[in-house]
């Protein structure tokens, strides 16, 4: 902001001295020193008036622009849904995918984590039921979301949804222990992603709110410098009516062609879970692109050139098993990790599952040309589906938000939402399952 220049002023005894300019009438030397004084007063007066109501109009009009409406084309109030593509039975077969999606069933107890409830709610979706009863609804995992009172029940109550009273807006809390979001705007996102319209009234503490509210404040704090954008650039994606830009509280213009950019400026496995975050973000703005346009004809092939190198290194880094490890961009080719990676052990198995199932997922929505070849996938789903089977009822639930993308990623690439697979129950005493379908939300 250019500094004001400061008022000169003439001293007294300059102020004495005589002019040596004349007026347009002629010398003026009859006025006299005392009547110049007296005429100066009410001009300087009049100039510093001036001054003082240029600096409140200034302060007015400032204020009154970080209050003005968010400049971006309109929102849609349903997001987009963007739908999988693929069917390989070589993946993952139809008996596999119903054995991997029933062991998944997210029985997440009585005072789960809210980053258990946001990842099983995306990875399930409003739609699904369970016959099993320790299985949460997608309904039920949107409500303990959305709903601030569901936390009063706590040892220690606070609010998921804390509200910005500055700007009538809506944040959830992130990164402050098991009773808030994992990610920033990790929670949004996954409202996103399952459909929730921008209509839908939220809980909070002063009483019912649209989640539109949270939507635009996540626009108003958006920043390429925060902890993580991945989730919030793929919600305000998903609900943008048309390419458009918006201006943040500390007045930065953002368009997703500027997001898709910073995204791919960071080099792997920088970000959270190994970059894999910000991989599958690029995928859903190329897969968003495909209707709406949000991308330049140059970004969108500059995103598709880096995916595609992305696949390339992990092709040459897969395990010959179909994993790859913790900081596998670092890993000798073939090995899937670094050598120092640690013993064999459930947080090894754990990171192994984390990457590849998240690879599988963004995979599952990506373009063909950006695809590795088919038995790469192919040993990346036989290998998560065994790892997945091989697991104990107490490590899927420690594990559950890891686990939550590699079940998604296989129902995906069976072009199926993990609802519309019809699980089975296993009756107590019966070592086969029955024929009864315990997700009847199809």
């Amino acid at each position: 902001m250019r500094r004001t220049q400061p008022v000169m002023l003439r001293t007294r005894a300059a102020m004495n001295q005589p002019s040596q300019q004349s007026t347009p009438e002629g010398n003026n030397a009859a006025a006299g020193p005392a009547e110049n004084a007296r005429l100066a007063t009410p001009l300087f007066v009049g100039i510093q008036l001036l001054i003082v109501a240029g600096v409140l109009g200034l302060g007015y009009y400032l204020f009154a622009e970080s209050k003005a409406p968010l400049e971006m084309a309109p929102l849609l109030d349903e997001p987009v849904i963007v739908p999988p593509l693929y069917d390989r039975f070589r993946i993952v077969s139809d008996e596999q995918l119903v054995e991997a999606l029933t062991k998944l069933q997210p029985r997440l107890g009585d005072h789960p984590a809210v980053s258990s409830v946001d990842h099983a709610l995306r990875f399930w979706g409003i739609e699904a039921t369970f016959a099993d009863e320790k299985a949460w609804s997608g309904e039920k995992m949107r409500t303990f979301l959305v709903d601030n009172r569901v936390f009063q029940d706590r040892e220690e109550p606070v609010p998921l949804l804390l509200e910005a009273t500055e700007d009538d807006g809506v944040r959830y809390r992130t990164l402050q222990g098991p009773d808030s979001s994992s990610h920033v705007d990790h929670t949004l996102a996954c409202l996103a992603e399952v459909g929730t319209p921008l209509g839908f009234l939220l809980n909070t503490d002063r009483g019912p709110m649209p989640l539109r509210a949270v939507l635009e404040q996540s626009m108003r704090d958006f920043s390429l410098n925060q902890v993580e954008y991945e989730w919030s650039a793929m919600a305000l994606a998903l609900y943008a009516n048309a390419p458009g830009h918006w201006t943040t509280s500390e007045g930065q213009q953002m368009d997703f062609n500027l997001i898709a950019r910073r995204t791919m400026r960071q080099r792997l496995p920088q970000g959270v879970c190994q970059g894999n975050h910000r991989l599958h973000t690029l995928v859903m703005l190329l897969r968003i692109d495909d209707d709406k346009r949000i991308l330049s004809t140059v970004t969108r092939n500059e995103i598709i050139q880096y995916l595609s190198e992305v696949t390339r290194e992990l092709v040459r880094k897969q395990h010959p098993t179909g994993y790859w490890g913790q900081n596998w961009p670092s890993a000798k080719d073939g090995a899937g990790e670094p050598a120092d990676a640690g013993e064999d052990s459930l947080d090894r198995q754990s990171w192994r599952l984390l990457v590849t199932g998240h690879v599988l997922e963004w995979w599952a929505l990506a373009p063909e040309e950006v695809l590795p070849p088919p038995n790469v996938i192919v040993n990346a789903g036989q290998w998560t589906y065994h790892a997945i089977i091989g697991l104990t009822e107490e490590e899927l639930m420690e594990h559950y938000g890891p686990l939550s993308h590699a079940g998604r990623a296989l129902a995906l690439w069976r072009k199926k939402w993990p609802h519309e697979v019809p699980l089975v129950t296993t009756p107590a005493g019966d070592s086969k399952p029955d024929a009864t379908p315990a997700n009847s939300g199809q």
